[in-house]
Parts: structure tokens; sequence; C-alpha cells
């Protein structure tokens, strides 16, 4: 496949997921964790996207390989083939190779065309950091006749040239999120790890076919449900509705002659669960949250009531209820008072002082104000009212 066709293709997706996945820089920081498709299940090739930024793409699968640029999300790329935790990918837009000069000729028409002119001639990843004679990941071989793409004038014998079919990079897995499947791409995979050698050693490319058969109406039908997923994914949370393309999609994962169609729906409904969760926690925080609201604003009315109800106690001597005494001063012949909390308990005794009556308040709820002092007659206090007050309240 043509690069130009290739980079429109990297730029197509079928879905877009319910969340935003955080950044990260480099491929030596933390990794993220993300969902990729059961090792034992990935098809090749397949549509990902890249999760973080300034993401080193290599020549090699390790970090020991040199680096051929960085990528950012959320780019999507083009993956091949997998080498432990390293994936194989279509070198993506602004990525270049270098070739030897003496196996080029340019045409004589179009300075910008190459010809090979040898066979087995070595292509080699590109890195802006690194000379042309230090960058020694083989990419592929050419043979006679095969044009190149020439990008620059030469340097230090070398061609600047766009990878051509065949080349390959190498991104950390981590960095790289499943998407949907790409049987639509044909691909070439010259070795499914590129290899670091001196420029004298002469190494056969392996072809390996990638390309997986699928029925066209199944891959069809797929689509459409793809697309239904991304419409209904754009809609605000709380107005999505997957129930009948979910449906659709778990009569395609469940049907024996579904064939890889049953894989890729099987990817697409878990998706979905995704987004059906994430719209139940937000259904249940907002109900949750009315809730809380409603009790606030009931606290609320029930402490207004209260203070309807209730005076300034702090200017009295005693707060209680009045009663009249059997307890009488034998000199001033006064009457004694009795106070008793809601409970009925004692509190203290209670003495009028000068013409004050108490008579009226007998049994009610009273402030008492005035002076408190020991009663020399019992082991409670005595309060020498001057004014006594009616108060709400039990």
């Amino acid at each position: 496949m043509k690069l130009y066709s290739i980079i429109f293709l990297v730029a197509v997706s079928f879905l877009v997921p319910c969340g935003v996945a955080q950044g990260v820089q480099g491929d030596d920081k933390a990794q993220p964790v993300i969902e990729v498709p059961e090792e034992n299940e990935v098809v090749f090739p397949y549509i990902a996207e890249i999760v973080g930024s300034n993401i080193n793409i290599r020549s090699g699968s390790g970090r020991n390989y040199y680096s051929c640029g960085k990528i950012s999300g959320p780019a999507q790329i083009v993956v091949v083939d997998q080498s432990y935790r390293w994936s194989q990918i279509l070198p993506p837009p602004g990525s270049f190779s270098w070739i030897f000069k003496d196996y080029v000729k340019v045409a004589p028409d179009d300075s910008t065309v190459g010809i090979v002119t040898g066979d087995n001639v070595r292509v080699y990843a590109g890195s802006d950091t690194r000379e042309p004679i230090r960058s020694d990941s083989l990419q592929v071989k050419l043979g006679k006749g095969q044009k190149v793409r020439i990008l620059g004038p030469v340097e230090n014998d070398y061609y600047k040239i766009s990878p051509p079919e065949g080349a390959t990079l190498w991104v950390y897995t981590e960095y790289a999120k499943f998407v949907r499947p790409a049987d639509e791409i044909e691909i070439s995979v010259s070795a499914k790890r590129n290899m670091r050698e001196p420029k004298s050693i002469d190494l056969k490319p392996v072809v390996v076919p990638t390309k997986l058969p699928l029925k066209s109406e199944k891959l069809d039908e797929y689509k459409k449900l793809a697309k239904q997923v991304e419409a209904e994914s754009a809609k605000p949370i709380d107005q999505q509705d997957y129930t009948d393309v979910k449906k659709a999609l778990v009569q395609m994962r469940d049907d024996p002659a579904g064939e890889k169609a049953s894989k890729y729906a099987k990817y697409l409904i878990k998706r979905i669960e995704r987004c059906e969760l994430a719209k139940q926690a937000g259904s249940e925080l907002a109900e949750q949250q009315e809730q809380l609201q409603n009790a606030l604003e009931q606290i609320a009315r029930d402490r207004q009531e209260k203070l309807k109800n209730i005076n300034d106690e702090g200017v009295y001597a005693v707060v209680g209820r009045i009663s009249l005494s059997a307890v009488y001063d034998a000199q001033v012949e006064l009457k004694r008072y009795l106070m008793t909390d809601s409970d009925g308990a004692v509190i203290c005794y209670a003495q009028a002082v000068g013409d004050v009556k108490a008579e009226d308040f007998l049994g009610k709820r009273v402030g008492l104000i005035g002076m408190i002092s020991p009663d020399a007659k019992s082991n409670l206090a005595l309060v020498e009212f001057v004014k006594v007050i009616e108060l709400k309240g039990k």
C-alpha cells in the first residue's frame, strides 16, 4: 500500500472513547494503565491511539534502539505486530529512512524520485539526532528498479527518503491503546524485528503478509455498528442509549459464522459497557447529590424553626420551671421557690427581692434575672431574683 494511503487510513477511526486518558511523557516514564485486547486475541493489523505525549518512536523493539522521533496523543498509528512489550508500527507522518547514494539514480524527469540500481540494497531507520552512517537499524532491502521518494539532497553519502513499503518502527505497547481492527489495510512487513547490523553484513529480508480475510458483508455490518457507537458516544453521557446497537453486537459476537467479526464485536461491547458504567455512576452521583441537598435544606428549615422558639438565655441567672417551695425564711418571712429542669430534677431555690411576684408563673418555664449565691440551709444554690420572664419551649 502507498504511504499516502496508509496515512489516510491512520487518520480514520470508527470509534470514539467515552473518556480522555491522562497524558504521560516519554517511554521511560511510569506506564499508564490502559485496556488492550488479550494477547491471544490480538489480530494484526489494527489501529491504535497514542496515550500520552512525547512518546519515543524507536528503530527497534527496545529502549537501547535509537529514537526516530516522538509522537503524542491523540495521534493514531497502525500496529502490524508485537514483540514482548513493544509494538511494531507503520512509520507515522514525518518519519524518514536512509539509503546509500551509490545505489540510487535520480529520475531524469523528477528529482524527487530515485531508482534503485542494485540488489538487496539496505534501507535504514532515520533519525534527526543520528548521522546516517551511525543509523544502523535495518528496515527493508530493495531490489533493482524499485523506486523511492527522495526528501532532500545527499547527506554524508546518503539520501533521506520516505520510508518505503515494508519499513516499520516501534513504540512501547503500553502507550498504544487498541481502537479497532484494520483489515482494509494490506501490509508487507520486511522483518518482524528491526536488526542493528554493520553496513557490510548481508541479510535476506523476510516477507510476512499480514492481511487477514474477513467476509465483506460482516465487515460492512461491523463498520455500521461502530459508526452508531461513535454517534452515540458523542452525545452528553446522560443522553446516551446503546440498547439497540449493543443487542446487534451481542448477536454478532455469538454468531459462530461471524469469524473475526465476532472478536471485533467483543471489543466494541467492552467499550459500550465502560460507557454504560460511566453513565450509571453519573446518575447515581446526581441522585446522591439531590438527596444531600434535600437533607441540608431540611436541616436549615429545622434550625430556623428552633431559633424562632429560643430566646437569648444568657442574661438569666437560671432557666427552668418554677414552683412554690415549702421552705421559708423565718426572719423575713419571704416565700421561696423551687427551680426544676425539664426532667423534674431540682436546679436551685429562688427567692424574690422587693415586690416581684412570681405566682402568675408557677408551673411555667421561666428565666430569672438576679444574683446567685450559696444556700446556707441546703446544698443547693439560691437565686435572689428581681425579674421573672416566661420562656417558650419545654
